[in-house]
């Protein structure tokens, strides 16, 4: 199966547009299900992404793959993106969030910080919180008691404590 992906991949590089694409996300179909090469997988998805960073399914795709690779950085590299792309519905991104806070250790509170960027601001109080959105929610909250990211954390989490009435946190 490691010649028909290759196969693929040379075939994508002559192609433009659609074409290239699609010819790429047959390759790391292949290579996420017969091949069983997840890693491959993860990084022809991410090339899909490239051309297409709204695809919905590829995300879901390479978030899979990385997990079934057993690869940790890429694994945080690929929820970062996912993050960074503003792609996917609410649940996709609330569940991707509390992966990627899950994934730092205790003192990251940067990485918390921006994960809880990417998903506090459009929290507007319209609809219910997903349980999700409240872990990121109750996490970011908890950053209030770090000195230097206080100000930081307060900013992503009072418009949503006012929104939901949530002062207490």
């Amino acid at each position: 199966w490691a010649a028909v992906v290759s196969t693929l991949e040379r075939r994508a590089a002559l192609l433009d547009g659609e074409a290239k694409v699609e010819t790429i996300r047959r390759a790391a179909a292949l290579c996420d299900g017969v091949a069983s090469d997840p890693t491959a997988a993860a990084r022809l998805y991410a090339a899909v992404l490239e051309a297409t960073p709204g695809d919905s399914d590829a995300w879901s795709l390479r978030l899979a793959a990385c997990e079934r690779a057993d690869d940790e950085p890429a694994m945080i590299a690929a929820l970062d993106a996912f993050l960074a792309a503003d792609a996917g519905d609410a649940s996709a991104r609330a569940a991707a969030a509390v992966q990627r806070i899950e994934r730092t250790d205790g003192d990251e509170h940067e990485a918390v910080l921006r994960v809880a960027a990417s998903i506090l601001p459009s929290l507007t109080g319209a609809r219910p919180l997903l349980d999700d959105e409240e872990l990121v929610f109750v996490v970011t909250s908890g950053r209030l008691e770090v000195k230097e990211h206080a100000h930081a954390a307060a900013a992503l989490v009072l418009p949503v404590a006012r929104a939901y009435e949530r002062w207490e946190e």
